[in-house]
């Protein structure tokens, strides 16, 4: 029985069938681990791949953004230069400006002493020299002589065109700067010896005359300012620039805290502002090539 043919043929068959397995599992683990293997290589290469390309993006990107900031700061740099230079260019023009006035002002303020015979005001052939002057008047205020006998109220001003319109006695009248007009029915004149933003100073010389002859006029300083000095009155608070004195001692012509002239007579006495204070300045004489001059504030 042992030695029978088909138990032989059997095992056998078994025994082959088992190697025919065991092959195939083979065969079957070989292509499992080459498949595996060509899975892995891909991938590698597929992630090896996608790392270059993602540092290749991070470098344009850092790239870029350092160009970026190279040139917003060049342009940065720029405005500020551009910047810089129009502010120069503006303080440099205000600084000559600013000194421009200064040496108008110093030169208006330092002019040469005329000589003693040439004591005659700074602007030759005023005819408002001599006459008797009001305040610094306002459009709507009044300026008053002769004691009540003239009245120019002050109807407009054209500080442009260095004009006033004043209503003389009822009369209307447009006055240029330093020209007089003969008043309505007298043989007196009245005229504006100062405009300016203040507003406007009316000169007269109504009742002048008759004045003169009643009251002689103040007597010449024997200590006082000649024409192209300064007098510094009222503790400093008054610059007095004296422009020119009446050869006949009847009046003198000042700038009071600045530039611009007007005329006082002989014991006149007109108004200022010094700041926020309120003050006089008095002619208390005209005579031998000075003026007497007296300031005070409040």
């Amino acid at each position: 029985m042992d030695n029978n043919p088909f138990f032989i043929a059997g095992g056998g068959l078994v025994v082959g069938v088992l190697l025919a397995v065991a092959i195939s599992e083979s065969r079957a683990n070989s292509k499992i681990s080459a498949a595996l293997e060509r899975a892995q290589g891909a991938s590698a290469v597929t992630l090896s791949e996608a790392t270059q390309s993602l540092n290749e993006r991070i470098g344009t990107l850092e790239a870029g953004l350092a160009e970026s900031t190279a040139s917003a700061a060049a342009s940065m740099e720029e405005q500020l230069a551009a910047l810089q230079q129009d502010v120069s260019t503006r303080f440099d023009a205000v600084s000559e400006a600013a000194s421009a006035q200064a040496e108008a002002f110093q030169a208006a303020l330092s002019g040469p002493t005329p000589a003693a015979s040439d004591q005659t005001p700074a602007v030759p052939g005023d005819a408002t020299i001599g006459m008797q002057t009001s305040g610094v008047l306002s459009v709507g205020e009044t300026a008053i002589f002769a004691q009540g006998a003239v009245r120019a109220f002050v109807s407009g001003l054209d500080r442009d065109g260095g004009a006033a319109r004043l209503s003389v006695n009822g009369v209307s009248k447009a006055v240029s700067l330093g020209e007089t007009v003969a008043v309505s029915g007298s043989d007196c004149s009245i005229g504006i010896t100062s405009l300016d933003s203040e507003g406007v100073i009316v000169g007269s010389d109504c009742g002048m005359a008759q004045a003169a002859a009643t009251a002689p006029l103040p007597p010449a300083p024997e200590d006082g300012y000649g024409p192209g000095t300064m007098a510094m009155l009222a503790d400093g608070a008054l610059r007095v620039f004296v422009s020119g004195l009446a050869g006949d001692g009847s009046s003198a012509r000042i700038a009071i805290n600045g530039i611009e002239t007007q005329t006082v007579a002989a014991g006149g006495s007109v108004e200022a502002m010094a700041g926020d204070q309120n003050c006089t300045v008095t002619v208390t004489g005209v005579g031998n090539g000075m003026v007497g001059l007296e300031g005070g504030c409040s």
